[in-house]
């Protein structure tokens, strides 16, 4: 985990307990990687003190969360719309710096 910290993200996600620490890291961690992967790491610093990247993991992580069992009676929804627009948000600038020669 980057910048935020297991307080940051149960407080974010309204967790009052140390229950399920370790599956909020998982599942923050995978959070992050899904996001990276659907934008790209070839910036360096592009999601360091980037609070749009922070909501967007923060965002999937309770997603994750709160769609974690393998079934459910709702209608699956992969990723939310607001998470999907942030990616796209930040893949515009990440491209632009990319272009720019940021990369590495």
């Amino acid at each position: 985990m980057a910048d935020v910290d297991i307080s940051n993200i149960k407080q974010a996600l309204r967790i009052d307990t140390d229950a399920d620490d370790e599956l909020l890291k998982a599942l923050y961690s995978a959070a992050s990687d899904y996001i990276k992967k659907a934008i790209g790491d070839d910036v360096d610093g592009f999601y360091n003190n980037n609070p749009r990247f922070d909501l967007a993991v923060l965002m999937l992580t309770d997603h994750y969360y709160k769609t974690r069992s393998a079934t459910s009676e709702k209608a699956f929804q992969e990723v939310p719309f607001g998470v999907t627009s942030l990616i796209l948000s930040l893949k515009g600038d990440y491209y632009v710096l990319q272009d720019n020669g940021a990369a590495e």
